[in-house]
């Protein structure tokens, strides 16, 4: 909880919080429809045992940008990678 506060602080001091919508609990019909429509996936996870959020948006289609960790370069090698502790590298 207030991590998720203190990200939305942040995004006001910086005047993005218009780009942020936290949706709490969805049914799942809707979490697919979400990542269906999304333009991109963005998975910054510093460890994963089995992504099923890079399986769901690989068998919609949805390009994803993923934190670079060996599963998932194993999971989904056609992705997009960045290094899950620089804020640099994903801005790029």
């Amino acid at each position: 909880p207030t991590l998720f506060k203190r990200l939305m602080e942040l995004a006001q001091t910086h005047r993005l919080g218009s780009h942020f919508r936290h949706l709490g609990l969805i049914p799942y019909e809707d979490v697919v429809a979400l990542i269906g429509a999304a333009g991109y996936l963005l998975n910054p996870s510093h460890f994963e045992g089995w992504s099923t959020t890079v399986e769901e948006a690989k068998s919609l289609g949805t390009p994803m940008l993923l934190s670079d960790i060996p599963l998932h370069r194993e999971q989904a090698p056609e992705s997009l990678f960045f290094a899950p502790d620089s804020a640099e590298a994903l801005a790029q």
